[in-house]
């Protein structure tokens, strides 16, 4: 038993990384890491870490969902972290704690179609995630299958995305 876990927390830690092969294109090394309540999964505190071809942010959130408020400290690079408090219009997630709510939806009781939101504040700002449930589906990786909900979240064309079906997320 961790102390995270004696304290009623969970921490759910979430990495990302360039493969080694291509590490001399585009190097990304990034991490992402959340303690959420274990009695409702809402976040305490959200840790971001990212390096990416040089570019670096480190933003750690300190969430008190009963008072939907947040306190963030973002730096850039080598720059001082600038401090910053935020009201929130409802109880909120990060994006690590975000997707595990999607886990705990009673997706059985949806139809494809169906869509949910979540309260995700992400990068200082407060969103409305929405999802829409695709289905069930068998997802096989090096040879090893999982029973997974798809879902296809409502994403914004033009930066990234191109067609607003373009991103689909399996979740076991």
């Amino acid at each position: 038993v961790t102390e995270s876990e004696q304290l009623g927390h969970w921490l759910l830690e979430a990495k990302g990384n360039t493969v080694n092969a291509f590490r001399w294109i585009f190097d990304v090394d990034d991490l992402y890491r959340s303690t959420i309540r274990n009695t409702d999964g809402y976040p305490v505190l959200f840790e971001r870490d990212i390096a990416e071809g040089g570019y670096e942010l480190h933003q750690i959130y300190q969430f008190d969902s009963s008072a939907q408020h947040v306190i963030t400290s973002t730096a850039r690079g080598n720059e001082p972290a600038q401090i910053r408090a935020f009201d929130l219009p409802e109880k909120g997630h990060d994006m690590i704690s975000g997707l595990f709510a999607l886990r705990q939806i009673e997706w059985a009781a949806k139809s494809p179609g169906d869509t949910v939101q979540i309260g995700l504040f992400m990068d200082e700002e407060w969103f409305e995630l929405k999802m829409v449930h695709q289905g069930f589906e068998e997802v096989t990786i090096q040879g090893d299958s999982w029973p997974c909900i798809a879902i296809q979240p409502v994403v914004q064309t033009g930066r990234i995305w191109r067609k607003s079906d373009d991103l689909r997320v399996y979740i076991s």
